[in-house]
């Protein structure tokens, strides 16, 4: 099983939508979101979380009643639903976050032109 969310982060900038969002999350994903300073990382993260709760509705949970914990190289995980794995990646204003019955891993990237002569 292999789930894949993405969102953009246009559709969240409003403050009473934030706040709600700020206001149903877990305490883990709350250090997280208030131990960044720039507002648009603050913004992908508390998106994330919302993916993430979104996610364990449709599985009868809510990310608010999970206890994290994080492995060796600082990647989360449910300590108390070990069988559910995801990961999470954001890139200007995209958030993507990937749920499996496996380890799994996703990655998004912006795509930008580059200069040519910068090679040469």
């Amino acid at each position: 099983m292999l789930k894949l969310y993405l969102s953009t982060i246009n559709k969240y900038k409003d403050k009473k939508k934030l706040n709600e969002l700020v206001c149903v999350a877990s305490d883990y994903r709350l250090s997280k979101y208030s131990c960044l300073k720039n507002e648009e990382d603050k913004l992908q993260s508390i998106i994330a979380t919302h993916i993430i709760d979104i996610y364990l509705k449709t599985i009868g949970l809510k990310e608010k009643n999970m206890v994290y914990a994080d492995e060796k190289y600082g990647k989360p995980y449910f300590e108390n639903y070990e069988h559910i794995h995801f990961n999470i990646s954001h890139s200007k204003n995209i958030v993507a976050v990937a749920f499996s019955d496996k380890q799994v891993g996703v990655d998004i990237q912006v795509v930008k032109n580059i200069d040519e002569k910068v090679f040469k």
